[in-house]
């Protein structure tokens, strides 16, 4: 592609020495560069892109697009720490492009580089505080069941056609990552997409030129107030993936699909109401729902649940146990029969299988009852203690948790209480405690909990040791919450090798 045909797709402030020369590819992290390369120069949350300008120019970028700011800045002082890139670039003849918004302007050009490949697939968005990856997870397997060749971007990995990457950086990509996951998956023969949409994701702009065909809302509950000022901020920017994104799409036939149960949900369906061009299905437990649950049972080897659809039901098993987990699999029950037209047959065949969601009430080992769970909210942590308490009614439940550092601190005595009061013992350990002291974000939890049903155990590893070591029989039951597929701790910032299912395997056979 032409550099000039590139940049036609963004408003360009100010720019130097453009030409109309081959552009062999698009990239924003400077250690990927080749040769005939844009360097898109963004300044994120813990990099500075602009400080490895030259590291780009030396690997043969053609042409770097930075932001207004650091072009004044490199224009305002002789002792700025960008003037020097700056400089290397005029004095070399380097092409230069200024642009008001950098992370907009990567967004629209990499969806134009790449050729727009997300109007090539069908494009299912997930969002909601818990449930995404549980969703996106059943929804592929659906969908490959009735013979599509569906893909999966979420929290745990990015899966299609045979191709898994594991090593996830963010819940929902940076946009010029998406888009060229989306070309391959196009070249690749995918013809559908389930994705998490995370509240970051869409504030930072990673998914604002994806075209997308059904956005699916889970539930919303308090996460991420680190990140935003309040919960009606975290709801606007939810809301967005319908009321804006949604809106945009090019698609011809676009379904929203709403947990009306929860209260932000019946918030967003008046919102929805008002759009054009765009279909409603609600869903939940409530008769209000447009397809609800109308019985439910539940049994240490799963779900069983009759759903309504007007004057029709239809039944399905589920090896995942809890109620919330039928909460998502109602979502790809629906997302598959009323917007793909999968036979019924097809849907209850492919749930009836074991489908494993890494880290998702995950049981360690067969024949005893110690579980994993990413649960990492009050609310989380409520549907899964309450799932274990309606599997196993008669049996003790004992609960290791911690709470991350760097994060909302409001949530962590509201998980102390929750985990006291449905717990019958828990062990309070460190999850992954950043940059923060893993006593002091104890302390916060330990502050909702009652007294005399818990002990701290600040080395995780310990913690889980002794929670399998207190259990009587095989028939009691322990939850190891928090971190679930997550393979290691972070540390002072540091990443260090931890796995939760790997460590209580090790106690489990000792």
């Amino acid at each position: 592609m032409k550099l000039t045909e590139l940049l036609s797709n963004v408003n360009v402030l100010w720019s130097k020495n453009v030409g109309n020369v081959d552009v062999t590819d698009v990239e924003y992290d400077s250690r990927c560069v080749k040769k005939g390369n844009v360097f898109f120069a963004v300044k994120g949350e813990n990099d500075d892109g602009n400080l490895f300008i030259e590291e780009a120019l030396d690997k043969g970028a053609l042409c770097v697009m930075v932001s207004k700011d650091y072009y004044d800045q490199a224009n305002s002082s002789s002792n700025t720490k960008y003037k020097k890139s700056f400089d290397r670039m005029i004095k070399n003849n380097i092409t230069v492009i200024v642009v008001e918004d950098i992370v907009d302007a990567v967004s629209k050009l990499s969806a134009y580089f790449y050729g727009y490949p997300s109007r090539k697939l069908n494009v299912i968005g997930v969002t909601g505080t818990n449930g995404k990856t549980s969703t996106t997870f059943l929804l592929e397997a659906v969908l490959n069941a009735a013979g599509y060749s569906a893909g999966l971007i979420g929290t745990i990995l990015y899966r299609y056609a045979g191709k898994e990457i594991k090593e996830i950086e963010y819940t929902t990509p940076k946009s010029l990552y998406l888009q060229r996951t989306f070309k391959d998956m196009v070249e690749k023969k995918v013809s559908h997409v389930a994705m998490e949409v995370s509240s970051h994701g869409i504030a930072l702009g990673r998914v604002s030129d994806i075209d997308f065909d059904v956005a699916i809302f889970t539930h919303l509950t308090r996460e991420h107030m680190e990140f935003h000022t309040d919960m009606e901020d975290y709801f606007s920017v939810k809301r967005r993936l319908f009321t804006e994104l949604l809106v945009k799409s090019t698609k011809k036939n676009k379904t929203a699909i709403v947990n009306i149960d929860c209260p932000y949900g019946k918030r967003l369906t008046e919102f929805i109401h008002l759009l054009k061009g765009v279909d409603l299905i609600t869903y939940g437990f409530s008769p209000e729902a447009d397809i609800y649950v109308e019985k439910h049972d539940f049994s240490d080897h799963g779900s069983t649940f009759t759903i309504k659809d007007k004057d029709k039901s239809y039944d399905f098993e589920l090896t995942l146990v809890g109620k919330h987990n039928i909460y998502n699999a109602l979502t790809a029950i629906i997302t598959a029969m009323k917007v793909y037209k999968v036979d019924y047959k097809v849907i209850r065949d492919a749930l009836s299988k074991e489908i494993i969601i890494p880290g998702r009430l995950e049981r360690v080992m067969k024949g005893c009852n110690i579980f994993v769970d990413y649960a990492h909210t009050d609310d989380a942590l409520t549907n899964v203690l309450t799932s274990l308490r309606n599997t196993f009614p008669a049996k003790k439940i004992i609960t290791v948790f911690g709470c991350g550092g760097d994060r909302d601190k409001g949530k962590r005595p509201k998980m102390g209480k929750i985990v006291s009061d449905l717990s019958d013992y828990s062990i309070v350990t460190s999850d992954n405690p950043r940059h923060e002291d893993p006593l002091s974000i104890i302390e916060s939890i330990v502050a909702g909990m009652r007294p005399n049903v818990y002990e701290v155990v600040p080395d995780r590893k310990e913690a889980i040791k002794k929670a399998i070591g207190m259990m009587k029989s095989k028939d009691d039951v322990v939850l190891i919450a928090g971190k679930g597929h997550e393979r290691y701790q972070l540390i002072n910032g540091v990443k260090h090798d931890f796995d939760d299912k790997a460590t209580a395997r090790l106690f489990i056979q000792k």
